[in-house]
């Protein structure tokens, strides 16, 4: 793990039980951490490579990756062990893969590898797995973010439905069904749009605007 030399005992040991924390898989509290390194930074202390370190550690740890995105009656949450047999249907269905556009992600036992995922960063995992509800019908598709690229604040969005999509979620439902991140997520360049019918991955080219 680099060091951030900053000159500034308190602010070096904050910074350091950042680290740990994060290292230790306590993302909240690393978030909270790391805004008080960022409170630290606005009144001098620190330098530019804290500056750095901060900025990127609280895009990276934003509460948003682990938010449920909700619209008009669509969901997108992480994955969960739970979601096993879902993605099994999901992947078994030759018409969702193509959607989808995506590789089967996981080997070894699914339940657990889902559990493990719905937890990590996406930027250290390099992809976002969502389970796209609406509703009381549950799990109706599946929802990924990939390529995620920190400096160029882009993403590359799939989205696939196994079988039909249900009757009751009409094409306004998905067509509209804007899900984005609130005032963090145009700083941050994400915004994702469900469409009427995904047939593969779309980009999101620059902040608050779908291609």
């Amino acid at each position: 793990m680099n060091t951030v030399p900053t000159g500034i005992p308190d602010f070096q040991m904050l910074m350091k039980s950042t680290r740990a924390a994060e290292d230790a898989g306590q993302y909240k509290q690393a978030y909270e951490l790391l805004k008080r390194c960022e409170q630290m930074l606005a009144t001098g202390h620190g330098n530019n490579a804290a500056r750095r370190y901060v900025g990127a550690g609280l895009w990276r740890l934003a509460p948003l990756w682990w938010a449920n995105l909700q619209h008009d009656g669509i969901c997108l949450r992480r994955c969960q062990a739970k979601d096993a047999d879902f993605f099994q249907k999901c992947f078994a269905d030759q018409q969702f893969c193509r959607q989808f556009n995506r590789q089967w992600p996981w080997p070894g036992k699914l339940p657990e590898a889902l559990a493990k995922h719905g937890k990590l960063p996406p930027i250290q995992s390099r992809q976002l797995m969502w389970v796209v509800e609406f509703g009381s019908l549950g799990a109706i598709g599946v929802a990924s973010l990939s390529s995620i690229d920190m400096e160029n604040r882009r993403v590359e969005l799939a989205i696939g439905f196994p079988g039909e999509v249900p009757p009751s979620v009409g094409k306004d439902h998905l067509d509209d069904a804007s899900l984005c991140f609130g005032d963090d997520a145009v700083q941050q360049g994400l915004c994702l749009r469900l469409r009427g019918q995904p047939a593969g991955p779309a980009q999101c080219a620059s902040p608050g605007v779908c291609a």
